[in-house]
């Protein structure tokens, strides 16, 4: 057996204390490095946290943690008016992700981060997160791509392409993600109801599960909204279909049958039936009553040719064609000619 002399076991032991304080230094050193700009932040010193997190951006190994650090850095730096080293790392940040909501986020905010106070910053999100939709690894996520878009657009009260990008994310919404869809609801109902379409509005805040909805604001406002709605749904519901009868008993008797037996068309073929016999049934009872115009009876007489002219007030509700309506059947519906 070999000994190890008396001064080499010294020196080891000596060599093994050194090993251990550089071990020692090691570990306070990843310690305070990432701990230490969380000390700061409770400080408000948001750029030396900024810059010491940016530090602790190198120790990391995995890229998502990485990229996490990166993007927290990114925003200290923007909460310290730092723009240019916030779009930095919000660029890295993106470059490093593995999580595509956080490659969009980040690249919003590097566009947010550019100083342009102009108003094409906007369409630069736009385009933007236009463009992260058309990419493979976006396809399950588009339903947030667009409701992001959608939200900008509100900010600058673009109701129109707001109403356009929220359809798309109810459109490409799976149901593996039921709290996107009725997030994407909401904001489609206060889009409608700021336009304002309160029927619509209706029938967009009935599709929301106010358990989805985190915020207690979003909550109440749903609740306070459609409780109004459904009163106001009913009553232009009923104004629509007076309306239209109305219209209907204006019409000359040639042109009323044609509307008729049009719009009787339209609803069987809505329903799925075959076309039928569209001419004017007549009750065998009424037949037999000997009213004018109708068995042989004298000259047909246009029975509304009488009533008392009616005032119709011209509103803003828009008059469709015979529609299905949500979860009932089709309705009567007719435009002025």
């Amino acid at each position: 057996m070999r000994f190890i002399p008396i001064q080499s076991r010294k020196s080891g032991q000596v060599w093994l204390k050194v090993l251990i304080i550089i071990l020692t230094v090691i570990s306070i050193y990843f310690l305070v490095t990432k701990a230490f700009p969380k000390l700061i932040y409770t400080e408000k010193n948001y750029d030396s946290a900024a810059f010491h997190l940016s530090k602790a951006t190198d120790l990391d190994d995995d890229r998502q943690s990485k990229a996490r650090r990166e993007y927290l850095t990114a925003q200290l730096y923007m909460m310290s008016d730092s723009n240019e080293d916030a779009k930095k790392y919000f660029a890295l940040a993106a470059q490093h992700t593995t999580d595509p909501v956080m490659e969009i986020y980040a690249d919003l905010n590097e566009i947010n981060a550019s100083g342009d106070s102009s108003s094409n910053i906007i369409d630069k999100k736009i385009a933007s997160l236009l463009h992260l939709a058309q990419k493979d690894k976006f396809v399950g996520y588009r339903d947030l791509i667009y409701y992001t878009a959608a939200q900008i657009e509100m900010e600058r009260k673009n109701y129109d392409d707001a109403y356009t990008y929220l359809k798309k994310s109810i459109k490409y919404n799976t149901m593996d993600n039921p709290v996107q869809r009725s997030i994407s609801f909401m904001a489609l109902g206060d889009v409608l109801y700021e336009k304002p379409d309160y029927i619509e509005a209706k029938n967009a805040y009935d599709s929301v599960d106010a358990g989805s909805l985190k915020d207690s604001i979003d909550q109440q406002r749903l609740t306070t909204r459609l409780t109004a709605l459904q009163i106001i749904a009913s009553n232009l519901d009923v104004i629509h279909d007076e309306d239209s009868v109305q219209l209907i008993a204006r019409m000359p008797e040639a042109q009323r049958i044609a509307f008729i037996k049009k719009t009787v068309r339209q609803l069987r073929k809505a329903q799925g039936l075959k076309d039928a016999d569209t001419s004017v049934f007549i009750n065998p009872a009424v037949q037999a009553s000997g009213i004018p115009g109708i068995n042989g009876g004298a000259a047909t007489t246009d029975l509304f040719a009488g009533a008392p002219s009616i005032s119709i007030a011209r509103r803003s509700i828009p008059a469709a064609q015979p529609t299905a309506g949500a979860g009932g059947p089709p309705r009567l519906s007719i435009r002025p000619s």
